[in-house]
């Protein structure tokens, strides 16, 4: 994958972790990720380019979430609060941004 990432860092090495986090938990990719609405602009003009938010897009429904919190979310209830990636849970990031469709951080 090239041309999908401005950037890599900040919001969008926590999104990564935190759908990760919801594999590594459930067993499963999530369908839904949650942002500080604060996070919505950086990740459009800073990090991502317009074929890696079309990507991002494509493969989770990002909505506005509470200040402060990534959340990834699951069509059956089940949660992942990027949080809780300090308490332990190994977390695939590669396969998480090859999922995700994005370049991977060189």
């Amino acid at each position: 994958m090239t041309g999908t990432t401005r950037n890599h860092g900040g919001t969008l090495v926590r999104i990564a972790a935190t759908v990760g986090g919801f594999r590594a938990k459930h067993g499963a990719w999530p369908n839904t990720v949650e942002l500080d609405p604060a996070s919505f602009p950086g990740l459009i003009t800073h990090y991502l380019t317009p074929s890696g938010l079309y990507l991002l897009q494509s493969k989770v429904h990002l909505e506005e979430g509470e200040e402060g919190t990534i959340v990834a979310r699951g069509v059956n209830g089940t949660a992942f609060n990027y949080s809780e990636a300090a308490e332990g849970i190994e977390i695939d990031m590669e396969q998480a941004y090859l999922w995700l469709g994005l370049d991977l951080p060189q």
